[in-house]
């Protein structure tokens, strides 16, 4: 069984997306990345802000992405989300991640 503490000391060893997919995915997690590919790209998909229905999500977005991990399990009930933002403005203390996250939550849940 995989502890919290594994996954800090992993987390500690990821500074790219090759190491990010071996050391912390296949390597910590277990989960099954068949030929171990060089990009996240290889094992996952992008939305389009259309997708993601958040009209002001582009500002923060702006020349980043938001990728989803492929179901690498049939069994796998959640989803993984990878959001690369142009600036580290979203990160700022006085702005918080608060807004972006719930724009793009809104956008990923299923709509009524």
């Amino acid at each position: 069984m995989v502890t919290a503490t594994d996954i800090e000391k992993a987390l500690e060893r990821v500074h790219d997306e090759s190491s990010f997919m071996h050391e912390l995915l296949a390597g910590t997690l277990n989960w099954p990345i068949k030929g171990m590919p060089g990009s996240v790209e290889e094992i996952s998909y992008g939305w389009t802000k259309e997708e993601l229905r958040a009209a002001d999500l582009d500002k923060a977005l702006l020349d980043g992405q938001v990728r989803q991990l492929a179901d690498l399990d049939p069994a796998q009930p959640w989803g993984v989300f990878l959001l690369e933002f142009n600036s580290d403005k979203p990160f700022l203390a006085e702005r918080g991640m608060t807004g972006v996250l719930r724009k793009v939550l809104r956008g990923l849940s299923k709509s009524d």
